[in-house]
């Protein structure tokens, strides 16, 4: 594997599969590399090889109960303070958190790539 393919310039967890092939569609299209995964446990057993400046996007209902708050607290807490919310609900549904850099909706953040 590649160094550049190594340091992805982005994180997407989401367990759509539509949304992750838009978000490495825009990412191949740029010229760039994301890292995509279906699940918090999939993204867990990689975290170690990711540095803690990469943005990480969160779906913020990740199915089976799971909240993607919980896990952004949960990184945050581990270190990883550049975390994004990537929901289809308003920024004004949620409340204030301080672990969250930003809310975003499901499109890829032009300024990412």
């Amino acid at each position: 594997m590649e160094a550049a393919q190594k340091l992805p310039a982005a994180i997407l967890i989401d367990d759509d599969v539509w949304i992750r092939e838009a978000w490495k569609l825009k990412a191949r299209e740029r010229g760039r590399v994301i890292h995509v995964y279906a699940t918090p446990d999939e993204f867990l057993q990689d975290v170690s090889g990711i540095s803690n400046e990469t943005p990480i996007f969160i779906d913020s209902n990740l199915g089976d109960g799971i909240r993607g708050e919980k896990l952004a607290e949960d990184l945050d807490n581990k270190g990883y303070h550049n975390i994004y919310l990537a929901t289809g609900d308003e920024p004004d549904d949620f409340p204030p958190m301080a672990f969250i850099k930003g809310i975003v909706g499901k499109e890829p953040p032009a300024w990412l790539f």
